[in-house]
């Protein structure tokens, strides 16, 4: 871990990668806000909410399977607007592409 084992101080770091998960940054790639992993916690009453207004029918007729909706983006823009806001593309190793 970075300067943990009295290696490379966070300060030096010039990038890092993300295992598919999606985070925000400006035009020139600076990132705005925390990387929204899967295990993002920030929305779960919100993902719960959604995912009451589908039956498993209704799941399969739009989604073609049982899935559970994700509602990472709604609660990480509820956290930080403002980053949200300055946004110019979503970065996400899944796409191996920028997204605006």
């Amino acid at each position: 871990m970075l300067g943990i084992d009295g290696g490379t101080t966070a300060a030096k770091v010039a990038a890092f990668g993300l295992d598919g998960e999606p985070l925000l940054v400006d035009a020139d790639l600076n990132p705005l806000t925390r990387a929204i992993i899967w295990q993002d916690q920030r929305c779960a009453a919100i993902a719960k909410e959604l995912d009451g207004r589908y039956t498993e029918a209704d799941k399969q007729r739009i989604w073609g399977g049982p899935i559970v909706l994700d509602a990472s983006f709604v609660g990480a823009r509820a956290e930080d607007p403002e980053g949200w806001r300055q946004a110019r593309w979503i970065l996400s190793r899944r796409t191996s592409s920028a997204r605006s």
